[in-house]
């Protein structure tokens, strides 16, 4: 025998029953109580999860890890459908307490009974009661109908009471979804109806899904992602990067192989880079170790002249077992691996990444995508870069105190390509230098001299080295480059000069003068 419905609303309804009232039959449809998404719309302050709102309208509530953090908040609409001479309801509707905690309910502005109690009518409306159900569930006992004052019933559809509730149920990436259902129990859920009567409707269940978003896909890679070299015995340094890494990854163990063609190229060293030192926590006891081998001749699986420097990387917890915020993110430099090139020219090779692997602390592997590096050495650069004289702003007449001087200037290599420019000045005390930079623009390399002391004469001269390591040097033939900055006069020595000038001018103006009487 089903049980009797709530015991609050059938006494509050049997009082409201007392009351005189018009006698109308009732022919009641097949009404219907449904769960609506509605979205944040009228209560935004009720909806802090998503505002991406998908489903709208529809029986689904689908939200991502992205979007929307755990703690967050959202509410569903309990709607009647196709409804006749309405005038009571009760509802038991049950859920996940695992997944969802109950927050608040309340009627909105446009419930169905709003007109009632614009007529005059009393409402009663007892609070939720929130219940036990099982282990794992929990119903929310709600209901409302009124004393009739006036005679007014609902027809039709409209909403009766708006849920709030939290996600309280975490995903991750061992976890990556919940669900959970709404339900309604027909032991508690009725429609009551005017003149007598009532019903357990049908019922429509709703559906709770939150999901872990996947995370942007790392990357291991090597730069730089091509390199050209231009001389035999050459060293040069790669870089073996990580990047594009979202903590929520929760890294803790980095494995690769870098392989390299043994005939073109001999392994100098490896070197740790800083990037992961920064997330170790050693106050609460972690650490991090670095292992790099680089002798695998023979190796089967190689290729034929081929060896690896095998690198892992092993973040350790603390002595309980554990890891603690924050997990490496972002990109950084995981090592260096410099080589030596040993091969005669034209050769050209791919230095490889293999053997990758990324593991979080759950001891899954974490996805990733793979960067190679494109090497080649095709002639010898022997030619060093071209260093035209430079030009100077403001011009070396026109130096004043204290002005800075800046020096342009045009450095050309066809071959390796110019790598850097430094600009040597002394003010006959001490030599000093100032790299140069290069201007885009202009297609000049540029630097600035300080400003100096009135007098001051200032000697300079360019020197360039291109890829090649090749140096060449513009000194203008040993005599250098030269300005002196322009003295400053006394106001006494000027007003001399200036008076000088004056007598001067009046002398010539005077001899002028008589000149030309004498020939009139």
């Amino acid at each position: 025998m089903r049980k009797t419905t709530c015991a609050l609303v059938i006494t509050l309804l049997a009082i409201s029953l007392a009351m005189p009232f018009s006698i109308k039959k009732v022919n009641p449809l097949s009404a219907t109580i449904s769960i609506i998404n509605p979205g944040p719309d009228g209560y935004p302050a009720k909806w802090n999860a998503s505002t991406t709102v998908r489903d709208l309208g529809t029986s689904n509530f689908i939200f991502y890890s992205n979007e929307t953090s755990v703690d967050s908040t959202f509410f569903l609409n309990m709607t009647v459908n196709d409804v006749e001479a309405l005038k009571g309801w009760g509802t038991g509707l049950i859920y996940n307490n695992e997944t969802l905690q109950y927050v608040s309910a309340w009627r909105p502005t446009d419930h169905v009974f709003k007109g009632s109690e614009e007529a005059g009518n009393m409402p009663i409306a007892p609070q939720v009661v929130n219940d036990e159900f099982n282990a794992t569930h929990r119903i929310l006992k709600w209901g409302y109908t009124y004393i009739m004052n006036v005679e007014w019933t609902f027809n039709g559809s409209g909403t009766l009471g708006q849920i709030q509730f939290k996600i309280i149920k975490e995903v991750n990436q061992t976890n990556p979804q919940v669900t959970a259902w709404f339900a309604f129990d027909p032991d508690w859920t009725s429609l009551y109806y005017h003149p007598t009567g009532s019903e357990i409707p049908e019922t429509e269940p709703a559906y709770f899904e939150y999901n872990w978003s996947p995370l942007p896909t790392p990357t291991l890679k090597v730069e730089p992602p091509t390199y050209n070299a231009y001389r035999l015995n050459e060293t040069f340094d790669i870089n073996i990067l990580i990047a594009d890494l979202d903590e929520e990854w929760h890294l803790i163990a980095i494995q690769f192989a870098l392989v390299y063609n043994t005939s073109i190229f001999e392994f100098v060293q490896w070197q740790n880079g800083t990037y992961l030192d920064g997330f170790v926590n050693e106050a609460e006891g972690e650490s991090i170790i670095y292992f790099a081998s680089s002798d695998y001749h023979g190796d089967p699986e190689l290729p034929l002249c081929h060896n690896k420097i095998f690198v892992g990387v092993l973040f350790l917890p603390n002595s309980s077992g554990t890891y603690h915020a924050p997990f490496p993110s972002g990109s950084g430099v995981i090592g260096t691996i410099t080589l030596k090139v040993i091969a005669e020219p034209p050769v050209s090779s791919l230095l490889t990444l293999n053997e990758t692997e990324l593991w979080n602390e759950f001891y899954t592997q974490i996805p990733h995508n793979v960067e190679h590096m494109t090497f080649s050495f095709l002639s010898i650069d022997e030619t060093p870069p071209t260093i035209d004289d430079p030009t100077q702003n403001p011009p070396k007449e026109n130096v004043q105190p204290d002005q800075p001087v800046t020096v342009s200037v045009n450095v050309t290599d066809l071959e390796s390509g110019v790598k850097n420019v430094t600009l040597y000045y002394t003010n006959d005390t001490t030599w000093y230098n100032i790299e140069m930079t290069y201007n885009s623009t202009s297609g000049l390399w540029e630097a600035t001299i300080p400003g100096y002391a009135a007098d001051t004469f200032i000697q300079y001269k360019i020197e360039a080295y291109d890829n090649a390591e090749n140096h060449a040097v513009n000194d203008k033939a040993g005599e250098y480059f030269t300005y002196t900055v322009i003295p400053e006069y006394a106001p006494l020595v000027m007003m001399i000069l200036f008076m000088t000038a004056s007598i001067i001018a009046v002398l010539v103006y005077s001899t002028k003068t008589k000149i030309l009487k004498k020939t009139n």
